[in-house]
This record gives C-alpha cells, sequence and structure tokens, in this order.
C-alpha cells in the first residue's frame, strides 16, 4: 500500500480549553432547528521550526438546537459551547509558495479541528436523555471566504 496520498500534516491537539453543554431532559418534540457559529482568530502568525511551517490554531464551536412543538413556544433542546487550541503544521516546501503553504495549513487546521469538535459533541450528546446527536460537516475553503466576506484563496 502506498502513502503518497495522506497529507503531512502534523497536529498537535486539538487540546479543548473550555466545554458549556446543556441537553433538555427528555427526547426533543416537534421540528428541530440548528444555530451553528464557528470562531477562528482574525491574526495568525506562522513560525518557522526545524523545516516546518507551524500555524499555532484556535477555533470555537457554538452550536444550539432548538424544538418547536406543535403546542407551544419553542424552546432550548441543547447547547454546546467548545474552545479548542493546538497547532498544525506541515514541511516547508520550496515548490509551493510560502502562501499556499499558509492556506493549506488553515484549511487543513479547521477542518481538523471542526471534526475533533464534531466527536466530542457526539459522544458527550450520546450520553444524554437527548441521544447522539451530530453537527454538519463543513468546507472550510466556504467558511473562510463567508468570515473575510471575500475570496478565501489568500
Amino acid at each position: 500500500m502506498t502513502s503518497d496520498f495522506f497529507a503531512p500534516i502534523n497536529m498537535s491537539g486539538p487540546y479543548f480549553n473550555e466545554c458549556d453543554l446543556f441537553v433538555r431532559r427528555g427526547t426533543p418534540e416537534g421540528e428541530l432547528s440548528l444555530d451553528l457559529d464557528l470562531e477562528i482568530p482574525t491574526e495568525r502568525e506562522y513560525l518557522e521550526e526545524d523545516g516546518l511551517l507551524v500555524l499555532p490554531h484556535e477555533l470555537k464551536v457554538r452550536v444550539s438546537l432548538a424544538e418547536h412543538p406543535d403546542d407551544g413556544e419553542p424552546r432550548e433542546a441543547m447547547h454546546a459551547n467548545l474552545s479548542m487550541g493546538g497547532t498544525v503544521s506541515t514541511p516547508v516546501d520550496a515548490n509551493v509558495s510560502r502562501d499556499g503553504l499558509e492556506t493549506y495549513l488553515l484549511f487543513n487546521g479547521i477542518s481538523l479541528f471542526y471534526s475533533s469538535a464534531r466527536s466530542y459533541i457526539e459522544m458527550l450528546t450520546a450520553q444524554s436523555p437527548m441521544g447522539r446527536f451530530t453537527i454538519p460537516p463543513i468546507d472550510p475553503k466556504k467558511y473562510l471566504d463567508m468570515a473575510r466576506g471575500g475570496d478565501a484563496e489568500a
């Protein structure tokens, strides 16, 4: 088996700094609506260490789920607020521009940290009366494009 398709990404973390979870007792009733918000620092500092480009990375995930019962007012069914930090790194490649490497690290950092948040929320909610809840997958490029209000190539 070849390893040519493995990404040359190293990760330390993510380490969860904060977690606030609320789950309402019982199974949610009626329609459910989801509100999801991500936050990464707007200023990033890329470091070069031992032939690696390193990005100290942080991600905050806020998710809430509201139930809309047929016979009453909407009410909160669940919320989770997570904060995590760590690093992602990749070897410096003379054939790839610095901007290209930075973008590569940022996309991978968002993707890897978010997937850890998804798993963490699944694990916690699986042990609740509501049962396992999975937040939807995201496209890191589209997220950055939306957060920047423009092109995510830079």
